[in-house]
């Protein structure tokens, strides 16, 4: 259970568990220290939350199966895969299907994605005030560049445009990525050094399939949900590199534990091979917009499940 800047929560198991005391964040890893992983709450509190978050997680993974089967229905006619030779209305008769849905959203989607990615600015900024004039062209190509080469920001939309385009709805987060590490490497005498490694560091865009997001469909703004929750499929050792950066802790709680490798509807239908897992991927949920309440206080939360 965590706020928000870092702090997050990894359970003993993937359906819920036991956990440890809390520890202290590493305070010396890469970048600035991060909040403890865990906060601090009575034993009795901490029980509570575990269970009423057990709890929420399933009503919302029995609460998406509805979902599910319309968006696979929606992928299946979208694919229009040819249902073979049939056996009516006369033996051997042609049982292809015309993909009429693929015709419709194909062109739909194509729009979309050319429409904003080749644009010569993707942000276009309009000056309030006059002082600003000057600023708003280097404004606009700084943009335009982080966008498209450092956020990679086309690639991240193309997948969740085809969803929107399909199923008319899609799913992005915006986060405050620091993706620092350290590494032992040489310097110029040959001396063994400790560097840190920065590969991203900033406001960043990810993208998260329909089928991984959770929440209530009984409420009519996603901002208006008690709780929501993203499933996540990490492998073990991108897990153990958070940890170390002081944002989880108990990891080693899932070393040998088997990932749960059930392949969900719309992945089903669309026959994508990366349903099958590595070994070493395990199961989570990133839950947020909760409150825990130990005093009259309430907290607004984050955790990893």
């Amino acid at each position: 259970m965590a706020e928000y800047k870092g702090m997050e929560f990894v359970d003993a198991t993937e359906e819920g568990g036991e956990a440890t005391a809390p520890k202290p964040a590493n305070a010396s890893g890469p970048g600035k220290s991060y909040p403890k992983p865990i906060l601090d709450l009575p034993e009795k509190d901490l029980e509570r939350f575990k269970s009423w978050i057990d709890q929420k997680l399933e009503q919302l993974i029995a609460e998406q199966q509805p979902l599910l089967t319309e968006w696979a229905n929606q992928e299946k006619a979208y694919r229009a895969r040819s249902n073979g030779p049939l056996s009516f209305p006369f033996v051997g008769a042609c049982g292809d299907v015309v993909p009429l849905i693929a015709m419709a959203v194909d062109p739909i989607f194509a729009r979309l994605d050319v429409g904003i990615f080749k644009a010569d600015r993707i942000v276009k900024l309009k000056a309030l005030r006059k002082k600003m004039v000057d600023y708003v062209d280097p404004l606009e190509t700084w943009f335009d560049f982080y966008f498209r080469h450092y956020a990679k920001l086309r690639d991240v939309f193309q997948p969740r445009l085809l969803d929107y385009t399909k199923h008319g709805t899609m799913v992005f987060k915006t986060v405050y990525d620091d993706d620092s590490f350290k590494v032992q490497t040489y310097d110029k005498e040959w001396n063994v050094v400790e560097k840190t490694i920065t590969r991203f560091k900033g406001p960043r865009v990810f993208g998260i399939d329909l089928q991984d997001f959770l929440f209530s469909p009984s409420y009519q703004h996603v901002q208006m949900c008690p709780i929501t929750a993203e499933r996540q499929r990490p492998r073990i050792e991108h897990l153990y590199e958070a940890q170390a950066a002081g944002k989880l802790t108990n990891v080693d709680k899932l070393e040998g534990r088997k990932s749960t490798n059930r392949p969900l509807s719309i992945r089903s239908v669309r026959m994508i091979p990366s349903i099958r897992h590595p070994p070493s991927t395990v199961r989570i949920f990133r839950c947020g917009r909760f409150g825990v309440s130990t005093t009259s206080t309430e907290i607004s939360c984050l955790s990893v499940w």
